[in-house]
This record gives structure tokens, sequence and C-alpha cells, in this order.
């Protein structure tokens, strides 16, 4: 039976797993304080008696089953036939039977799905077969999860002795609620969706609800690999596919922290791996009620967020507190290897955690890196303003796209006309995010547009066709605001002389820091700002025997200091001498300083010149 309130304290059997003394024992739940346990958010009520002539679940197996050949359509009444079932009365056997026989037949196709996406480097631009599958796969996960819920909250009880008579089919209803919802959130991920509130909601609700009776240790059975790490092809033993619920609530949370839609797809499975092996180190703890320290977490019962860096005033309880000061020093030694390496010039994996000497050289610095920028508080310190008047835009992404724009817009400046006309088919296709368009409302729609923007960044949106340009987290990126007169010329003859145009205003130079689905249709591009002032450069060694001339960037950043953007397939160390050409001819002695910024695609050093001082 379900519970709606809850008027009594902890076990101090329950508290032994926080580590809490007896005094505490009434911090987690409170004390005389009403607290709903097994509520779930959106769980519809069952309200139809079933007819008794419906066919029995093997029969409703069966028909799933014979769509295997068409895997949408099968996903697709999967999910109708759960939806049906979820609205109906019934005894929590069937429904356990139901969910449990369609996850037999529905799991392959999930795993069929991920081996494609584990291919793709970026899941933008996502063709309607892709938003089709992935969508079917989050409908009927959803549904499925819905099952579980009902029987658990049917089954819970806050009393011991009748939560005793149930335990093993709530912990399993328990756990497989979690297991669902952590694979939703990785086929959420790869569409760059967030889990919704209500997801995070009834997370919350299973854990809770759980460690009222101690029993979220004990090891389970996994329906197979997704969302954990596999270590090798060899690799998927009963051993490795078993787990808990508090491990699979606390991959919940970090996976919710560490914000996939932040990542390139190929680092996901490697976060998992990080944590996974190193889950040790991150522990739960009762809530104190003072402030959170570096390194601590802190998330309460109805929270329907990620966990928080700090409290805020009158927060909910129950709550916990995450502890994962070792994870950040573990993380932090990692960075500081690699640094050393890159430095000297070295190969010393032995040093390394584990997890990291499975990447490849390129990734291990940007992922290192992303890990302790999402485990840091953060806060916004620019305004973010909204835009009202939509501008015309014109994006250019991929570092030799960027490289290749700057140098024009140089030329163009420079009454330089014959370079200046050199780009004038990918000036078309920037303004757009769609390379074609099948009529002048898809035309219209693919346009580029600023959702809000503040002096660090901004927010662009454009419509997803099946011509979108590939975009990924992590590419360089330039944005250039055209005037009206740019972007709808009028009809006028021309000469064959054609004049170059002024610019206005420098590009904006950045890097996309994170992909979203605002809805099936539109996405959400964001785009960290890098610099105030931006040209074209070419390095040249000093040993010509060394490397060719290479093609960079040179900025200088908005606290005015100079810095280098290089190709990341070119390797640079700290502390290279070398010669460098910029955009008006002028060649200046250059030393490569600290490695500031590192992505799979460039690499940013400060940059330090007698010649760049003097000059400003």
């Amino acid at each position: 039976m379900a519970v709606s309130t809850f008027e009594c304290i902890f076990s101090e059997q329950m508290m032994k797993l926080f580590g809490a003394k007896k005094a505490q024992a009434a911090i987690l739940a409170g004390k005389h304080k009403n607290v709903a346990f097994a509520e779930f958010v959106n769980l519809p009520s069952p309200y139809k008696h079933a007819d008794k002539n419906r066919p029995n679940v093997d029969e409703y197996v069966a028909r799933i089953a014979e769509m295997r050949r068409n895997p949408v359509r099968m996903l697709q009444e999967a999910a109708q036939t759960l939806i049906s079932h979820n609205s109906l009365i019934l005894k929590s056997e069937v429904r356990l039977e139901l969910a449990d026989k369609l996850l037999g037949q529905l799991y392959p196709v999930f795993i069929l799905y991920v081996r494609e996406l584990a291919k793709s480097n970026s899941s933008l631009p996502e063709s309607k077969e892709r938003a089709a599958e992935l969508i079917a796969c989050i409908d009927v996960i959803e549904q499925l999860a819905m099952c579980y819920k009902h029987v658990f909250k049917q089954d819970f009880s806050i009393k011991p002795r009748q939560y005793k008579k149930q335990q093993q089919r709530l912990y399993t209803c328990g756990f497989r609620v979690l297991e669902l919802i952590r694979i939703g959130q990785r086929f959420r991920a790869w569409r760059y969706q967030k889990l919704p509130h209500s997801e995070w909601q009834d997370c919350n609700q299973i854990f809770f609800s759980l460690v009222l009776h101690n029993d979220v240790t004990e090891q389970h059975q996994l329906l197979g690999n997704i969302g954990a790490y596999v270590r090798s092809a060899q690799g998927d033993t009963a051993h490795m596919r078993r787990s808990s619920v508090q491990k699979l609530y606390m991959s919940i949370q970090f996976n919710g922290i560490l914000d996939l839609t932040a990542w390139p797809l190929r680092l996901f499975n490697m976060s998992t791996a990080y944590l996974e092996t190193y889950s040790h180190d991150i522990k739960i703890e009762a809530d104190d009620h003072q402030a959170l320290k570096p390194g601590w977490l802190i998330t309460f019962i109805g929270n329907s967020m990620p966990p928080l860096f700090q409290r805020y005033e009158k927060m909910p309880i129950p709550a916990i507190r995450i502890n994962y000061v070792e994870l950040f020093k573990r993380l932090m030694h990692d960075h500081e290897e690699l640094a050393k390496m890159r430095f000297l010039d070295s190969d010393d994996a032995g040093k390394l955690s584990k997890p990291l000497t499975e990447l490849n050289d390129a990734d291990q610095q940007p992922f290192i890196e992303l890990m302790l920028l999402a485990l840091q508080k953060r806060e916004r310190k620019e305004k973010r303003h909204a835009v009202f008047e939509q501008e015309h835009l014109r994006v250019y992404f991929g570092f030799n796209n960027v490289q290749r724009l700057l140098r024009d817009y140089f030329y163009a400046n420079s009454n330089q006309k014959k370079q200046a006309t050199s780009q004038k088919f990918e000036d078309a296709l920037a303004g757009s995010s769609s390379a074609l368009a099948s009529d002048f409302s898809n035309s219209q729609s693919s346009a580029w547009k600023t959702e809000n923007f503040s002096s660090g960044g901004m927010l662009l949106t454009t419509e997803s066709t099946n011509f979108t340009q590939p975009i990924q987290v992590g590419q360089l990126v330039s944005v250039v605001v055209q005037t009206e007169e740019d972007a709808h010329p009028k009809k006028k003859r021309r000469s064959r002389q054609i004049e170059a145009k002024k610019e206005t205003a420098l590009p904006i130079i950045g890097y996309v820091c994170r992909l979203g689905h605002q809805n099936e249709k539109l996405i959400e591009v964001a785009i960290v700002r890098l610099t105030n002032f931006v040209e074209h450069a070419t390095i040249k060694a000093d040993n010509k025997e060394l490397f060719e001339d290479i093609k960079v960037i040179l900025h200088k950043d908005f606290d005015n200091k100079w810095k280098v953007i290089i190709p990341s397939e070119i390797e640079m160390v700290s502390g290279f001498p070398c010669h460098l050409v910029r955009a008006n001819g002028d060649e200046i002695r250059l030393r490569l300083g600290d490695l500031w910024l590192n992505k799979s695609e460039f690499s940013v050093f400060s940059a330090s010149s007698p010649d760049l001082m003097a000059n400003g």
C-alpha cells in the first residue's frame, strides 16, 4: 500500500549506511514531518477493470515479437500495449510478467541501436529515421518503468514487517526502475536531451523509500550493459552485469552533474568507466545541515534535478550529502600527470588512472577537463540578454572554415578584392544550418537565430533537418552578424568586377560547449566566446625541417592576454620557439606558453612575444 505521510524516525541500523551517530538518527526523515514515500510523478492511477476476454500476457508478447523485422514499429506497439495496461487495475504479478517478458523482447533492440550510435561522432544531423528510433526507445522505456512503479507503489509500506513480506519484489522493482531511468538517460543524451524533472523526482522517490529500510546495497542482475562500462569485448560476464540500487542511483546522479549534452559522443562511455572504476571514492552521508564544502553535493527526496553544489534555505527533508572529494583529487592528479607528460614529451601511462589509458592521447586531456569543469560549482558572471529582433547570422563550424573566414575578413577590409570573393558559396551556406532545403519555408526555418547572449557567449537555435550540417561539442565556431543589405541584397545589375565589402565588426569566435533538442525539430547550440580581437596567422619553425607552415589563429582574450589557437592534429608543447606571421605580413618571434584550453579539434596556448606586447 502506498504511503503519503511519515511521522517516525529512521532506524539506527539504516543510519549505519551513512556512518551517522545515534543522535543523527532523525536527520534523514525528520521527526514529526510529513514525508511522501512511493509517490511518483505522472504515474496514471489505474481506473479500468481488465476485460475478461482480453489476450493473456504471452499472446501480447508473441504479437509484438512478430514485428522484430520492423524494430521501430515493434517499440511503438509495445509502448501502446503498456499504456493501455498502465491504466488497468491489475494484480502485481500480471504487471511484472508483462514488463519482464516485454523487456526480454525489447532489450536486444535497444542494444542494436546503441551499437549503431557508438559508431558516430555526433548526433547532429539527426535523420528522421534516427529520431524515430530514439523517440520510440525513450517512450517504451518510460512505459516499462511505469509498470514497475505501479507494483512498487502498491506493495510499499513504511512498516518494517509489512515491507519484509514483499522485500524481494520491492527491491527488484526499485532496481529495475532505476536501471530503466539510466538507460533512458543515455538515450536522451544521444539526442542531446536532459532527463525530465519527473524522472529525477521518481529516481529520488525510489532511493529514499528503500533507504528507509536500509535496503539499497544488495547486488542484482542488470538487463545488460547499456549505461554501464564495458571493459572489453569479452567482458560481458555475469559478475560485471550486476549492480545495486545505490550504485545505479549514484550513476544517474553523476550523469546529471556531468551533463552529457556538453560531451562528445565518443566520451560518453569513458565518463561511466571513470565513475565505476572509482566508485569507492564516492561516499553517501547524512545531511548535517551545514554549508557544503568543495567536493560535496546535496540532494533530497523531492529534488527534480541533479544534486546541488549548495543548499538553499528551508531545503526539504530527508536529504543526503554526496562526498566526492577523493574522486576530485584523483582527477586533479591525472590532470597534473598529463601536463607533465606533455611538457616532457614522455609517455608514462603507468602514472595515469586505468580508464584514461584506454583513451586516445588526443582525448585524454579534454576528458579530464570536462570532468573537472562539471564537478565544480559554477556561477554565471555575465548578464544574459534576450533577443527580440532577430539578426541575420552566418555561422561557420570547424577550425579550417573559421581560419578561412578570418583570412577573407582581413582581405575584405584591406581592399584586396581577389581574395575577398573566395568564399561566396560557403558564405551562402553559413546563413542556414542546412546545406539543402526542399522549399522556401524549410530554408527560413533552418536559418540561425539568436535566443540570448552575454559577453561570455551566446545561444543559437535552428530547425533540424535531414540536411543539417554536422555539429559537434568542442568544435571551433565563428558567428558573423550580417547587415540587412548583406542578408537580402537588392537585385541590380552587377559589373564583372565585384567590389569587396567592408565588414563592420569582427566575427565572434568561440567553441560549441553544449547541444540540445528543445523539441522534436528545434535544436540549440550553446557557444562559449573566446576573444575580443582575432586574426588569422601562420606559424613557421626556426628549423624548416621540423614542420611545414601551420595555419593558426591569433587572438587577444578578455583579459587582454595574447593566445594562439592551433589545430589539435599539430603536436605542440609549452616553451616551443617559432616565428609568427601575422595577417598584415609582419613576422615576429614568439614562444608558446601554457596550454590554456584543449579540445578535440583545437588547442589554445598562451603566447609570449615582446613584439605583441609592443603592439598592444
